[in-house]
């Protein structure tokens, strides 16, 4: 879904080494701790032939299960809003809002990782874990991923979630690096009852 592409953007995964871990870091218990989440980043979207790359920068506030409110500052006012099973995407420069059926229309968001309440094991969540120098490259188990792109990768460093690395299928990439990341802050839940400006123009897609 191209909505959905516009917020995962990536870079080329290489392929790595699997080695050992050499310490106690578990990715599982990462995502398991986190019941609500505040980050800070900055996002670099590359094309296939271009030289030339787009930055922006945004924020991200998530809590589980299903509510994430997330808004893209630069270059370009984006808001996307999941609350439950509806998922609002909000062009301010377009004025014009797309509501679709989360659960069934969004699948294969990178951010589902995030979503899910509990992992039971790391046979569950991770398909390749790979320390190089204080940096662990994740690679996950979710089929789901293979009908958007061909790599989603976590990079942590210091026991924090430090980027997200995102190839699609037309081998365009992101690359999200995370400035600041709070787990567990408190959240208002009306940051997620986003409202709609009554002049937008808006797409119902949910039901379809």
């Amino acid at each position: 879904m191209k909505i959905i592409q516009l917020f995962l953007l990536f870079l080329y995964l290489l392929v790595l080494p699997k080695t050992s871990l050499g310490n106690d870091f578990n990715v599982v218990d990462f995502f398991n701790n986190i019941d609500t989440m505040r980050a800070e980043f900055t996002q670099i979207n590359k094309g296939v032939t271009s030289t030339s790359a787009i930055q922006g920068s945004g924020e991200i506030f998530l809590e589980k299960p299903n509510k994430l409110f997330w808004e893209m500052l630069e270059p370009y006012k984006k808001t996307m809003v999941i609350n439950g099973s509806t998922m609002i995407f909000y062009d301010e420069d377009l004025n014009q809002a797309l509501i679709s059926d989360y659960i069934k229309d969004n699948n294969s968001s990178w951010i589902n990782l995030f979503m899910e309440s509990k992992y039971s094991n790391d046979a569950q969540l991770i398909k390749e874990q790979t320390l190089i120098g204080d940096q662990y490259y994740v690679s996950f188990m979710i089929d789901d991923f293979r009908d958007q792109y061909k790599s989603v990768i976590f990079v942590f460093q210091n026991e924090r979630l430090n980027k997200v690395k995102l190839e699609d299928l037309s081998s365009q990439t992101i690359e999200i690096e995370f400035t600041a990341f709070e787990i567990n802050p408190i959240i208002k839940e009306t940051l997620f009852n986003f409202t709609v400006p009554q002049s937008a123009d808006v797409i119902d897609q949910r039901g379809e």
